[in-house]
């Protein structure tokens, strides 16, 4: 079940975006663990903001401060918020792509908390199959687990143990996403539901990613564990 309160602080976030943003903003949605009621202590509460055009630096710094993934991050009631902003072209363009991460899924599971009248339009194409990802989507889950190891191995050297075990999560479990795509044709949002289906179909490989999962490991460690999850995945779906 989705936390209220962290709805409520990404609803009061969004009246901060309106009062900044005013006639440059299009849309304001939730989505993320929170929305799926899989969100821990240390999730940041998921939020996309379309605009028109691209906001001025000072409007930026009135929402909060660039995190290192290039989002906002919001600044004191509001420090759990990551805020992605993000152009109505570009967001359009990266569902009509079939572009996972930045464009269908957060559609497909939105919590639309502000609009003018998108969401309503894309929600209603979705309905009818007009939007999906394309058959190759599986390579971008693979790009993605490999930048968030990218940035685990950042996380090792800063000795940031939050954030390790953020970048290892994600990453083992973007790598999975790519197999059920790739292998069953299934895009599994929850890792609830991700947990479950690598345990049916390997439970070795299960094992190792409930460990990334329950932050488990040491720095060297966690490396050859994430190694050991995209070996298997690479082979299953390019060593046919």
């Amino acid at each position: 079940m989705a936390d209220s309160k962290k709805i409520n602080l990404a609803v009061q976030y969004t009246n901060l975006l309106r009062s900044v943003l005013r006639n440059n903003l299009v849309s304001v949605f939730l989505f993320g663990s929170v929305v799926r009621g899989e969100d821990t202590e240390d999730s940041d509460i998921d939020v996309m903001a379309v605009v028109i055009e691209p906001p001025a630096k000072a409007k930026l710094k009135e929402m909060g401060s660039p995190d290192r993934f290039n989002n906002v991050k919001g600044c004191g009631e509001f420090e759990d918020i990551s805020c992605a902003v993000v152009a109505r072209n570009v967001f359009l363009a990266n569902i009509k792509m079939g572009m996972p991460r930045e464009g269908v899924n957060p559609l497909t599971e939105a919590l639309v908390l502000y609009d003018t009248g998108l969401m309503k339009g894309l929600r209603e194409q979705l309905k009818k199959g007009s939007i999906s990802l394309r058959e190759d989507a599986y390579w971008d889950y693979m790009r993605y687990g490999d930048i968030r190891r990218s940035y685990l191995c950042e996380s090792i050297e800063c000795g940031n143990l939050k954030d390790a075990r953020s970048d290892a999560s994600a990453s083992a479990t973007h790598y999975l996403r790519a197999y059920f795509l790739c292998e069953y044709g299934e895009m599994i949002i929850s890792k609830r539901v991700l947990v479950k289906r690598i345990h049916e179909v390997h439970p070795g490989i299960a094992g190792v990613y409930d460990r990334v999962l329950n932050g488990d490991f040491d720095g060297d460690e966690v490396m050859d564990m994430l190694e050991e999850i995209r070996d298997w995945v690479t082979g299953c779906i390019f060593g046919k």
